[in-house]
């Protein structure tokens, strides 16, 4: 893996989890954005 594979994992990785945090604290608790989001990380 080339350093700048790496690179683009941790961003793409990085990006993903501040997606998820985002659904999980803005979208209302039990609706299925964070479940479907979960189950997908």
């Amino acid at each position: 893996m080339t350093r700048t594979a790496s690179n683009l994992m941790a961003i793409v990785a990085a990006v993903v989890l501040t997606v998820v945090t985002f659904q999980q604290t803005v979208v209302v608790p039990g609706s299925p954005a964070p479940i479907a989001a979960a189950q997908l990380a």
